[in-house]
């Protein structure tokens, strides 16, 4: 891809990964709250459990991972 203002291709992606990535975290921050206040509103004290986990891939040492999130409530 090239950015409009070079001639050359874009090769650090790192500012826009991290931009994603912290997009995303919130986005479900965001999401798993409100799932939480449905849970609170049905009298559930349940709250997400998250757990970390990381993908395996021969030949890769990066191949990434993210973030589990677990809730055992009484509507969900």
């Amino acid at each position: 891809m090239l950015d409009p203002r070079m001639r050359e291709p874009m090769t650090d992606w790192q500012p826009f990964t991290a931009r994603a990535k912290q997009w995303f975290e919130d986005l479900r921050n965001r999401i798993c709250a409100e799932f939480e206040a449905i849970e609170a509103e049905a009298g559930s004290e349940a709250k997400f459990e998250y757990l970390p986990w990381k993908r395996e891939e021969a030949g890769n040492d990066s191949p990434g991972g993210g973030v589990r999130g677990l809730m055992k409530g009484h509507v969900f």
